[in-house]
């Protein structure tokens, strides 16, 4: 065979090589529903890139950020039936397929950054893992957003008597409705990718959202008040597709898990560091940033749901959770 020959050949299998290379990498879809600049957006990147490192190129992560693939709700139902394989989400639109997720939605049960630590990595964090993996989907571990503040148009808020009236968006969960009612707001359900221009146009008069979930959605640019109540502690539940789950192998498998836990280390301590800088640059945008010196008060206000949430959760849950340190 002449050189020439030899060449094409060596060539021809070359490119062969490659194209089965490139077929057998197999793409995982991320879903999300903020913005690609939020802390999702920056967990999901070392995500993505832990996954291609540890695994060689074999797996591949393609992140979809600002709901591109639907709502919250529908992110989770396309996980359940496989049309998508991974997501970020929060114990809200969770709570509607593992009620136990419920838990992380009732105020003033998460007091900070630490206790959202301690219980997520002990035995009440250990026990929604399970409980979500048999509902369907795979649990691959915790981040969070952090605290959930009040963010509205017409007044800031620094007593319960100042929503008294007003229109708060909420997520499709019961937790919140029977919260905003209890402090005589009218809680709207409504999907996060309207809500922006319901702020706008006065279809709601406020929302509440982390800090950092406002100023990369922008939410200054259409609402004037952030009032820091804390009242909320968002918690990131991981989540993966069972059926994707059942198409990996033991290692490839591994590969995600661990890829997934350092994407939610990652994430909480990105939260914890953007906090204060946060609010700061939202005042720096133009919202007025009200501090909120009573939050007792709002707890207080909410002593008659108490009995609802016992009775939904369990006092003895609610109990382990506020007496963990």
């Amino acid at each position: 065979m002449s050189v020439s020959k030899v060449l094409v050949a060596t060539g021809f299998a070359l490119a062969l090589s490659v194209v089965g290379a490139v077929a057998q990498t197999t793409t995982l879809k991320l879903g999300f529903a903020t913005a690609a600049t939020s802390p999702y957006g920056y967990a999901a990147k070392i995500f993505a890139d832990e996954v291609k490192e540890k695994s060689g190129g074999r797996l591949a992560i393609e992140v979809f950020p600002a709901s591109q693939l639907g709502g919250e709700r529908e992110m989770l139902e396309s996980l359940q039936i496989g049309t998508l394989d991974l997501n970020f989400t929060s114990p809200a639109p969770l709570a509607n397929f593992v009620k136990e997720a419920g838990i992380f939605e009732v105020p003033f049960l998460i007091r900070g950054f630490d206790h959202a630590n301690a219980v997520l990595d002990g035995p009440v964090g250990e026990g929604l893992r399970r409980k979500i993996s048999e509902r369907n989907f795979v649990s691959l571990g915790f981040g969070y957003l952090g605290p959930v503040h009040l963010v509205t148009n017409k007044r800031g808020i620094t007593k319960p008597e100042d929503l008294k009236g007003m229109k708060i968006r909420t997520q499709e969960n019961e937790i919140h409705l029977i919260t905003f009612r209890t402090l005589g707001a009218l809680p709207t359900p409504m999907a996060f990718p309207e809500l922006f221009g319901a702020l706008q146009q006065g279809v709601v008069d406020g929302m509440d959202n982390p800090s950092t979930t406002v100023q990369s959605g922008r939410f200054f640019q259409a609402a004037k008040y952030l009032s820091l109540t804390g009242h909320r502690f968002i918690v990131t539940p991981i989540l993966a597709s069972p059926v994707i789950w059942a198409k990996l192998n033991e290692a490839d498998r591994k590969i995600v898990g661990d890829a997934a836990r350092v994407a939610g280390e990652a994430l909480r301590k990105r939260v914890r560091a953007l906090e204060d800088e946060t609010v700061t640059a939202l005042g720096a945008a133009g919202m007025e940033v009200v501090k909120v010196s009573d939050t007792d008060a709002f707890a207080k206000a909410l002593n008659p749901a108490n009995a609802e949430f016992e009775k939904r959760f369990g006092k003895d849950l609610i109990e382990s959770i506020r007496n963990t340190k």
